[in-house]
């Protein structure tokens, strides 16, 4: 018996990470003067971010957060 296997993409790469970082600019949700972020799963509070809140995701995964606004906004 002879077995063909055909790949599309290099089998040899390494696994992709098993957590990523997403980095959302918070100037980009109306936050100018920076937010405080609640994770709503857990219910901890993550603390205040000035400009980017860039948490790590799991593969296949998702998170909840809450931000608001801990300052004047304009």
């Amino acid at each position: 018996t002879t077995q063909f296997l055909v790949f599309t993409q290099n089998p040899l790469q390494p696994a992709p990470a098993d957590s990523v970082r997403v980095p959302v600019a918070l100037t980009e949700l109306g936050f100018a003067h920076g937010c405080a972020v609640q994770d709503l799963w857990s219910g901890r509070a993550l603390g205040p971010f000035a400009n980017e809140f860039a948490p790590f995701v799991r593969r296949h995964g998702a998170g909840f957060y809450r931000l608001s606004a801990k300052g004047p906004t304009k």
